[in-house]
């Protein structure tokens, strides 16, 4: 996730750091050139050889041509880009009643219809859960404003190049993951599984 590498930037309180974190919580998009970078030295680190899994990244279609020829320089190749749609309404709730763990980063959702009864405490480690500053319902609105200018493009950035699933993001998480993986499975391996 780009989010939890500029998340640790920030936390270290580095240049690049500061600039990200002056940037999210006004709910705009980190500058290109310091996200591709990121993303490049990060796939090329040993736990990324047999692959990797870019959340939230490219935001933009710059991004994903810098990706893309960052990629081929690499002499990796992007077997495909993931859009889980969600009602505008059901993001700004679920971004604005989510929770991290102060003590292991793992999330969790506060409130809502859907996700009622989560308790103060993570699940995975025990640590408390808190609100990030930027995880409001007006920076969760101006992030959908800047994902209609910016992020959708990518999609069909994609879509032109066949490489774009998409999920219905409004079904339980299990079913949204089942759907992902049956799709990015080779057709010829579905079949040697079967």
């Amino acid at each position: 996730s780009t989010g939890s590498m500029f998340r640790a930037s920030m936390q270290a309180e580095s240049e690049v750091g500061l600039l990200a974190r002056r940037c999210i919580e006004r709910g705009e998009l980190v500058p290109d050139s310091v996200t591709v970078e990121i993303v490049k030295e990060r796939i090329q680190q040993a736990d990324c050889s047999k692959g990797f899994l870019l959340d939230g990244f490219p935001r933009s279609v710059a991004q994903a041509e810098s990706l893309d020829e960052a990629l081929q320089a690499l002499r990796k190749e992007l077997d495909a880009a993931v859009n889980i749609t969600i009602p505008a309404e059901e993001s700004v709730s679920r971004i604005a009643n989510r929770r991290v763990c102060a003590q292991c980063g793992a999330s969790a959702q506060a409130g809502g219809a859907r996700d009622a009864g989560v308790a103060a405490v993570c699940r995975e480690c025990g640590g408390k859960l808190v609100q990030r500053p930027d995880d409001t319902p007006e920076t969760a609105q101006h992030r959908l404003k800047v994902y209609a200018a910016q992020t959708k493009p990518v999609a069909d950035y994609y879509q032109r190049q066949g490489r774009l699933i998409t999920v219905d993001g409004l079904r339980p998480v299990e079913q949204v993951f089942a759907s992902i993986i049956a799709r990015l499975q080779p057709a010829d391996k579905m079949i040697n599984e079967a």
